[in-house]
């Protein structure tokens, strides 16, 4: 006879669990767990950089903008720095300088103020000088067969058509012949103005017009 198997309570198997109660959570793998794990690390350290990388360049932003504020207030409180015991001066502006300074010329037919000395000639006369008081009032003749009073007659046409040392053409009255005649004034070398003139034309006739009169030559 074949022995059954063994019976009894020492030898009963697993109870199953009542009806009705609640099972316990299976256990995740452990692969899974571990991956989890690191891409929440990996998450975190990523969120930490961008925070911090967007918390450095705000601070150094700030730091650049304090930085050119304080630079700009020293050159502005440096340019407009007060004088003592005056007024703050007014920025500096560079200015091109020549490297040579060059004079103008003076042009030679500029009037002069001053007119040399109506220089008489050997055989001339000095004549009246006109009530004007200009640079050339004084007339004075130029030969022996110049009378003053023609000399006095183109000293008044060359004053009314502003003679001022420049030379022209005028037309004269004689008192003594009664007749007109044209002459020609020439300024003397040198500039305009600053010696006498020199008038000469109808017949042979030489007049001279300056301010003063020197020696007779």
């Amino acid at each position: 006879m074949i022995p059954g198997p063994p019976t009894g309570p020492a030898f009963a198997g697993p109870v199953p669990p009542p009806l009705g109660a609640p099972r316990p959570p299976a256990a995740p793998p452990a692969g899974r767990s571990r991956t989890g794990l690191i891409l929440a690390i990996v998450v975190g350290v990523f969120l930490l950089v961008v925070v911090t990388g967007a918390a450095f360049v705000v601070f150094l932003g700030h730091r650049l903008n304090n930085t050119f504020d304080q630079a700009s207030s020293n050159l502005n409180s440096s340019q407009q720095a007060p004088v003592p015991g005056g007024a703050a001066q007014a920025p500096y502006t560079p200015q091109d300088t020549p490297s040579d300074s060059v004079t103008p010329d003076t042009p030679t037919d500029a009037p002069s103020d001053t007119v040399a000395p109506l220089v008489v000639p050997s055989g001339g006369k000095l004549c009246d000088s006109s009530p004007t008081g200009g640079p050339y009032a004084t007339a004075a003749t130029g030969n022996d067969h110049t009378s003053c009073e023609f000399a006095g007659a183109v000293r008044d046409e060359y004053e009314s058509l502003g003679g001022d040392g420049s030379s022209m053409t005028l037309t004269a009255h004689s008192p003594v012949t009664d007749k007109d005649y044209d002459m020609t004034c020439t300024a003397s070398a040198g500039t305009i103005g600053s010696g006498p003139v020199t008038c000469t034309g109808g017949n042979d006739a030489v007049v001279l017009l300056g301010t003063t009169a020197g020696p007779v030559s």
